[in-house]
């Protein structure tokens, strides 16, 4: 085992071909907890959308011509680095609940000699956390739509009621 090299060494270059890639970058409760304490949600919520992927829903950053809404393209770096989401932060590793592959074979973070044990220790913290991210947000967006839902019905269902008698005929006459 001696001078054998470990199957995953990585460090960021920083280069942007992570958020160049024309993929959606999911965001998890995490994520948003974070920005929230970190007062960076401002910044965020409106570059994020929920999507509907075959009758479930998720949350992810807007891509824009193939480009995270995330990444500043003249200066080439992340406007939120060090708070990216965690998907960013284990990318290219993936952990898919029992093995942890590569995404991208071709990051040219990858067979950087430089990466501490500390380094492997948090991407991989982070593909697991990402992992169990995705379950988690299969399990409350459910919830969160209904809950949505069940408001605007109600809220409706309540301004609908303050119309007139007269609005209430037009508005049927428009539906008809």
């Amino acid at each position: 085992m001696d001078g054998e090299k470990p199957k995953f060494i990585f460090r960021c270059q920083r280069c942007g071909r992570c958020c160049e890639m024309k993929e959606e970058i999911a965001i998890h409760m995490t994520d948003m907890e974070r920005w929230s304490n970190e007062g960076l949600m401002y910044m965020v919520f409106p570059h994020i959308s929920l999507v509907e992927n075959f009758q479930t829903f998720t949350i992810q950053m807007n891509i824009e011509d193939g480009i995270c809404k995330m990444y500043d393209m003249e200066k080439k770096e992340c406007t939120i680095y060090s708070s990216r989401p965690i998907t960013c932060r284990a990318f290219p590793l993936k952990f898919n609940g029992k093995n942890y592959f590569i995404k991208d074979k071709e990051c040219p973070g990858l067979d950087d000699d430089n990466m501490s044990a500390e380094e492997l220790k948090d991407i991989r913290y982070a593909a697991k956390n990402e992992c169990m991210g995705e379950d988690q947000m299969m399990a409350v967006l459910p919830v969160l739509q209904s809950l949505i839902l069940k408001d605007a019905t109600e809220k409706s269902k309540d301004a609908y009621e303050k119309l007139t008698d007269e609005e209430k005929e037009k508005l049927e006459e428009m539906f008809k």
